[in-house]
């Protein structure tokens, strides 16, 4: 079995049944994908984003934040376009703009029991599964939420941490070390391919290696996303019960 990363091709020689009926191709193209984006300004972040209009909303925080919660509630009870959950296109040349990104809703069981109660009910127990490990995925059409195809302006950016237990809400502008090392580590998990790697057979395993299609130019772009996004559209740390992170995020 063998990878070769060479310039915009890679060769790939592994038995056919290890390829996941063609799944692993498209890891292996990802970097390229990305590569050419990443060209034109824009990166792959992983965040939700929705829309009010024409102000575009990109949704970051940590794994299990509470992200794809905030964005779902968004667009059911205060009427926003989703453009984007999980993985969101951002950036550009002449304006920095939310481009796209992908619409599945993958609800965690322990998520839907804190924050999304009505939901709970289209989960079934799954022997082996915790609740953080039992996902559902939900499409967004079908829980009546509308869908934006087209790219908005970044309006605002918004760090979130759902917490049912917190009894305060938090609403502060944010700009420090943590998250510019945050935005940093998001844009450029996939260009440097930390996140996507070559995968294969039943279990999943690990085939070969993906080099970073990093560069110093694309380095600088990203710089200048970060910086634009911190000096000029600002960033919104908001932490509470979900409902109260949705009104705040919803007024800002």
């Amino acid at each position: 079995m063998t990878v070769e990363y060479s310039g915009s091709t890679a060769i790939l020689n592994f038995p056919w049944e290890l390829m996941r009926k063609g799944e692993t191709i498209l890891y292996a193209a990802y970097p390229f994908v990305e590569r050419q984006l990443q060209g034109l300004g824009i990166v792959t972040a992983h965040a939700a984003a929705v829309t009010f209009g024409q102000d575009g909303i990109m949704i970051i925080g940590k794994i299990g934040a509470g992200k794809t919660s905030t964005a779902m509630e968004l667009c059911r009870k205060r009427g926003a376009k989703l453009i984007a959950n999980d993985l969101c296109l951002v950036g550009g040349e002449d304006e920095c703009r939310i481009v796209g990104g992908t619409k599945d809703f993958h609800v965690r069981l322990e998520s839907a029991r804190r924050n999304l109660p009505d939901l709970v009910p289209f989960f079934s127990e799954r022997p082996g599964l915790d609740s953080w490990s039992n996902k559902v995925v939900f499409d967004p059409v079908k829980l009546g939420i509308q869908l934006q195809d087209e790219p908005v302006p970044l309006r605002k950016v918004v760090l979130v941490h759902v917490d049912q237990s917190q009894k305060r809400l938090t609403v502060q502008p944010k700009s420090d070390l943590v998250l510019r090392l945050l935005l940093n580590e998001n844009f450029s998990r996939y260009i440097r391919s930390t996140t996507t790697t070559l995968l294969g057979g039943d279990s999943y395993d690990l085939l070969g290696y993906i080099p970073s299609m990093d560069s110093p130019e694309l380095f600088e772009r990203r710089r200048r996303l970060i910086n634009h996004i911190l000096v000029d559209v600002g960033v919104v740390y908001v932490s509470g019960k979900v409902e109260e992170v949705v009104d705040a995020v919803a007024r800002l």
